[in-house]
């Protein structure tokens, strides 16, 4: 079963917040809504850049942040 990341569900509730859909709002923060649904669907990772846009699109949002340094703490596989 492949898990949802908390980064991504955050972030899917912040689109419908903001009015944007889904691929409206990685659109709008530089994403490639391709690579997000592999990225969804447990086959594909979010790149260092793609973390770097998502935390300066959201720069004063807490649980967006906290979420982005979890990531990188917990999720980034390294060589």
């Amino acid at each position: 079963m492949v898990r949802t990341l908390p980064l991504l569900t955050e972030l899917e509730r912040r689109a419908r917040a903001l009015g944007f859909t889904w691929a409206s709002l990685a659109a709008e923060v530089g994403l490639d809504r391709t690579t997000l649904a592999h990225i969804r669907s447990g086959r594909g990772r979010l790149s260092l850049g793609a973390l770097h846009r998502i935390a300066v699109w959201f720069p004063t949002d807490a649980v967006i942040q906290r979420y982005v340094w979890e990531y990188l703490l917990h999720d980034v596989e390294t060589q």
